[in-house]
């Protein structure tokens, strides 16, 4: 088995992996019942012919209605008609078929096939619920059968006894395993998922990487233009950060540039997106914004980066300060490189007025 294959396993749900055994079993039931119709068709007088007929012919309607709930996930319903079938028509061929009153209680030995069935698609409980099921009815067919030396009800009993005792520990053990697997599913999606953010997060601030920005701009643009909303872009950039790299060194500087990210991400909607672009630079992506709204965003960035507390060897100095360049898509048309080319420019324009 490949490492695909098993990387394409682990990822299937429980709940598919329910499914695929659901529809395993019911096309063995259906197969059985076609087969079991055949032969009662080719082997027995008209009279047993018309009763297998109407035994078996609702059964495989049952069954293939179980075969779509299971496609369509509704698995416990499916389930259960299943567990029905294999119970009930059992009992409808002994109570119907003359054999089982000349001796031939080879019938009985089906109702093994409803435990072992009940134990692959139900609970450990509902396994014994069926079996204590067929209990009751073997005891009152031995009540009215009673007269019939031949019959071997001991064998019959422990033939039943001995598969339901099996079929429950096949139970417990397959549910403890199940349960086992999809705790470690949960933990290998839960790594993947961490490993994503890892690969997806600037390492320094916490914020989104480049790689990260360049898959989602042009999904957020794309979404914009299909719902008719604006979109804003802002080119932030920290003043004077190389003095400060040069003057308190690049530890300080790195306590910064993680303040200012932060601070950023304070003063925002949990619908926006922050990017580390580069060195001090950082774009932040406004969905839904217009002008005005994008106004007032900047103005909170603002006012929570000045508010940042600057570390020890900053004490008496100025606060941070940010330059940002603004861009914002029109209902219309939205174009990520061109709003971030709009965005870099207008930030430069600003700076090159101070």
């Amino acid at each position: 088995m490949t490492p695909e294959i098993v990387h394409r396993s682990l990822q299937a749900s429980p709940e598919v992996r329910r499914m695929r055994l659901l529809t395993y079993v019911v096309s063995f039931l259906l197969g059985l019942c076609a087969m079991s119709l055949l032969l009662a068709l080719f082997f027995n007088d008209s009279r047993v012919e018309m009763t297998y007929v109407l035994i078996l012919t609702p059964l495989i309607v049952l069954l293939v209605a179980a075969l779509v709930l299971a496609r369509r996930r509704r698995l416990v319903v499916a389930s259960w008609i299943v567990v029905v079938c294999s119970v009930v028509a059992p009992w409808l061929a002994i109570l119907s078929d003359p054999a089982v009153l000349t001796a031939d209680v080879f019938a009985f030995a089906y109702l093994g096939i409803s435990v072992l069935i009940c134990a692959v698609l139900l609970s450990t409980a509902a396994t014994f619920g069926v079996a204590g099921t067929h209990l009751v009815g073997l005891l009152l067919a031995y009540r009215l059968l009673s007269a019939r030396a031949d019959f071997n009800w001991s064998t019959i009993f422990l033939f039943l006894i001995t598969t339901t005792m099996v079929s429950a520990v096949y139970s417990a053990l397959t549910r403890a395993d199940m349960k086992q697997t999809n705790e470690l599913l949960d933990l290998v999606r839960e790594s993947e998922a961490k490993i994503r953010d890892l690969a997806l997060r600037d390492p320094l601030t916490g914020v989104w990487n480049r790689r990260f920005m360049e898959e989602t701009l042009p999904r957020e643009c794309a979404l914009a233009v299909r719902e008719g909303r604006h979109v804003g872009y802002v080119m932030a950039d920290l003043d004077g950060f190389k003095s400060i790299n040069d003057r308190f060194g690049h530890l300080v500087g790195d306590r910064i540039l993680l303040g200012v990210a932060q601070a950023i991400l304070s003063s925002l909607r949990s619908s926006d997106l922050v990017f580390r672009y580069g060195g001090d630079e950082f774009l932040i992506i406004l969905p839904d914004t217009d002008h005005d709204s994008a106004d007032q965003a900047l103005a909170r960035i603002r006012t929570a980066v000045a508010a940042f507390p600057l570390p020890d060897e900053m004490r008496g100095e100025p606060p941070i300060r940010l330059t940002c360049g603004l861009a914002v898509s029109t209902n219309a048309h939205a174009d990520s490189d061109a709003l971030l080319a709009a965005a870099d420019k207008e930030l430069y324009r600003i700076k090159g007025c101070k």
